[in-house]
């Protein structure tokens, strides 16, 4: 696959490499006390944003790190899920085009 911006080739290679190459390090982090565990989690070092019924940690490179640090306060994780980018976040990603 390429990616063509303004008759230039900016991005080429297999799908799911190109989509890497847009990966945030965002995952979905969901818990029974989502204000307790946001908490947790900032004070831990991470950046976290509220989601509808779930917290979105940025930037996580090792997502053992947030099930570690939840279960030490005596959280436990109910979902984790690394967010991946789609095709079309990843082209405007690459591109620097707006939606």
């Amino acid at each position: 696959m390429s990616i063509l911006a303004r008759g230039r080739r900016v991005a080429c290679g297999p799908v799911a490499e190109v989509l890497a190459g847009s990966s945030t390090g965002d995952v979905r982090v969901r818990v029974d006390d989502l204000p307790a565990a946001a908490a947790v989690l900032a004070g831990a070092g991470w950046t976290v944003s509220p989601a509808p019924d779930a917290l979105v940690v940025h930037g996580v490179a090792d997502p053992a790190g947030i099930t570690r640090a939840l279960a030490e306060q005596g959280r436990y994780v109910a979902e984790l899920t690394p967010l991946r980018a789609d095709l079309e976040t990843a082209f405007l990603a690459i591109t620097g085009d707006q939606p």
